[in-house]
């Protein structure tokens, strides 16, 4: 005890900068630098680590990517019902609108046949799409027990799902559309045959990409189905598959229906393509020939201010507006259904 007093009452007659040296030689003296060396070590590596795993997350994201990809390519080529056999019906129906229509021709009474061969062209080819409804309504059922899990997010599966149809979606496109044309015989020559089939192609992915919004929003098979073909019907009507543009009724159907229809673009740009340039015969037999864009103008109501590459630029828009949408619509359902899962889990286990 006195041994203590004596200590702290030496201390008590130290200077601060005394009792400091002490201090810092008593400190180094310990154990105690060793062990915070060691701690700022540790940090310093798992800052490190998680710099890391930040890379390992885009490295991650890619593989995901590229699995669900091939994935997706083996289970559309090896269904049969998936995508073949529409090549098929597609095919069919361009054989059976081809041979209808054979060698159009440019007499006057093809100027409203051209049109009909179009809206007839819009009209199936667009609701072929519908058809791969329940093969979509299969993969989101998987979709939403794997990213529940957390193997992969909303954006690699729409992007995957896209880049996977998209060999099928072009041959459907070129073989249809070379069919139609061949034996419709439209305004010859290879530039006109390309725009109709890429023309064809933005349609069928913007109307296959309408159906699966549809479906991600509406599980249920029948309702779904009937959800999709009255959303292809909407976008058929403002169109000049029914009525001239210019004859639509300004509220709902011309602003804003007509503008965000893909059936609506797409037959603007075909009739563009084929009667720009071509000449018709006049009703009265001896009268001067038809221009193909007095034609458009005045039978059809298209504006031929902007090129018909400009059509396929906003169905490039559309097709890009619909995929977001199914990304956000896949989002927002797995928010809403969470909550429900955790309050209500699934039996049978």
């Amino acid at each position: 005890m006195q041994q203590e007093l004596s200590a702290t009452d030496g201390l008590v007659n130290l200077t601060t900068a005394e009792i400091r040296a002490t201090l810092v030689a008593k400190y180094k003296a310990s154990i105690f630098p060793e062990i915070a060396r060691k701690k700022i070590q540790e940090l310093a590596r798992q800052e490190k680590h998680d710099y890391d795993d930040d890379d390992g997350q885009r490295q991650c994201w890619w593989k995901q990517f590229c699995t669900l990809t091939h994935r997706s390519i083996l289970n559309m080529s090896r269904d049969l019902g998936y995508y073949w056999l529409r090549i098929v019906f597609y095919s069919l129906v361009a054989l059976s609108t081809g041979s209808l229509e054979f060698d159009i021709g440019t007499s006057s009474d093809s100027v409203i046949a051209r049109g009909k061969v179009v809206a007839f062209i819009y009209g199936i080819m667009i609701f072929l799409s519908v058809s791969g409804l329940p093969f979509f309504l299969d993969e989101i059922k998987v979709f939403k027990g794997e990213t529940l899990a957390g193997y992969y997010g909303e954006p690699a599966y729409v992007l995957s799902n896209f880049l996977s149809s998209l060999p099928f979606t072009i041959v459907i496109s070129l073989s249809s559309g070379s069919i139609i044309y061949s034996l419709v015989k439209f305004h010859p020559g290879f530039s006109h045959l390309l725009y109709f089939c890429i023309n064809l192609f933005f349609c069928i992915s913007v109307s296959e990409a309408s159906v699966f919004v549809t479906a991600s929003l509406v599980s249920n098979p029948l309702p779904s189905m009937g959800a999709a073909i009255g959303v292809t019907m909407l976008n058929l009507m403002p169109s000049n598959v029914f009525r001239p543009l210019p004859e639509l009724p300004k509220i709902f159907w011309r602003y804003p229906l007509s503008y965000i229809s893909f059936a609506a673009w797409g037959t603007q740009g075909n009739l563009k393509n084929d009667m720009i340039g071509l000449e018709f015969d006049a009703v009265v037999p001896g009268e001067a020939k038809i221009k193909g864009e007095a034609i458009l103008q005045d039978t059809y109501g298209i504006d031929l201010q902007y090129s018909k590459w400009w059509d396929v630029v906003a169905l490039f828009c559309l097709l890009l507006c619909y995929r977001l949408l199914l990304v956000i619509a896949l989002r927002c359902k797995q928010r809403i259904s969470s909550p429900f899962r955790r309050i209500y889990p699934t039996s049978g286990r």
